[in-house]
């Protein structure tokens, strides 16, 4: 299952009143290494998006500036200085980070792991923060996710959790709150007293659903081919493809955080993503320079009566194939995609 935003994130923002100070201890820098990844339906950049996505939360509730964390090109420019560019790149474990935390004077490192669960088929995220000074795990957090919307709660939670262990004032209530409130989201509503059946809305004309694609990548072009449901199966493939002006490029199709919706606004069931011949729960494949690549997103558990996929957001991660460089991180959003079925 896939995860990838730069990292953008349409995530849960904090919805707390985080006010920040303009006082920075430099003497207090904490560096969030990217996850090491297990599994072979997860990429190397679910591993990227979940540390991203921790980093931003432990910035949003450091109210007090009482510490600094080190962003990831803050982290590049510290380690191509001393001549360690390509060690940024490996898996940090608990040795290797009290080491390289030590190279960009860190008082504290958060390493952890994005893996496949055995039992609950979803994707499990753990986390733990170590003092560079001893090597020791003075906290760690893990959960459990298998959407979008439960990554954003889990990967708050976890942030939460670390921040308890740490020696300063950041807003560890405000984040408790905010939690709370994002847990509480995910609840299905209680409906009281009679139910009510309501007459069906009207499908909207279809001269109105006109379908658009709003790419958020850079020299990079994104085009419609097909949407194709099978009523035997009660699933549909969408169809895109893609094509840049850029180097070289690699990219990843992050399935947890894509998301589709019909035109009632429920959520429909992304199960696989596909990048030419690959699928799986991140798909990435190398797209030479001017070379079209097709990508397909599988949704399932949909009934034929479905006229229309009203939205569907595309978690895409783009970057240099060889060097890592140029990376992007964003949504595409298709609107008012039309399903032709099939048997």
């Amino acid at each position: 299952m896939k995860i990838t935003i730069t990292f953008l994130f349409p995530i849960f923002l904090l919805i707390g009143n985080v006010k920040s100070s303009t006082k920075v201890n430099d003497d207090f820098r904490i560096v969030v290494f990217d996850f090491k990844v297990v599994g072979k339906d997860l990429s190397e950049e679910d591993g990227s998006f979940a540390a991203a996505t921790i980093r931003s939360y432990l910035n949003q509730y450091n109210t007090s500036s009482s510490f600094r964390i080190l962003e990831r090109d803050q982290m590049n420019i510290l380690f191509e200085d001393k001549g360690l560019a390509n060690e940024l790149n490996q898996v940090f474990d608990l040795s290797t980070a009290a080491k390289f935390g030590k190279v960009v004077g860190a008082k504290y490192a958060v390493i952890g792991e994005v893996s496949m669960s055995n039992l609950s088929n979803k994707i499990k995220l753990s986390a733990r923060i170590v003092e560079i000074e001893t090597a020791a795990i003075i906290g760690e957090s893990q959960s459990f996710y298998d959407n979008l919307k439960e990554f954003e709660c889990k990967t708050l939670q976890i942030s939460c959790d670390l921040l308890k262990k740490l020696p300063s004032p950041a807003s560890k209530s405000a984040c408790e709150n905010d939690l709370a409130k994002c847990l509480e989201a995910q609840r299905p509503a209680i409906i009281e007293g009679p139910i009510i059946e309501e007459t069906p809305k009207e499908m909207p004309s279809p001269k109105t659903n006109i379908l658009k694609i709003d790419n958020c990548l850079s020299n990079y072009t994104v085009e419609y081919i097909s949407s194709i449901g099978s009523a035997s199966s009660q699933s549909v493939d969408v169809k895109v493809r893609f094509k840049h002006k850029l180097p070289n490029q690699k990219l990843t199709i992050l399935k947890t955080t894509s998301k589709a919706y019909d035109i009632s606004g429920n959520t429909l069931e992304i199960y696989k993503a596909c990048l030419g011949t690959i699928c799986s729960f991140s798909p990435d494949e190398i797209i030479p320079t001017d070379v079209s690549l097709n990508g397909t997103i599988k949704i399932r558990n949909v009934l034929e009566n479905t006229k229309l996929i009203s939205k569907l957001l595309i978690s895409v991660v783009t970057k240099n194939a060889e060097g890592g460089k140029d990376k992007q991180s964003c949504i595409i959003e298709v609107t008012n995609v039309p399903i032709i079925w099939g048997k």
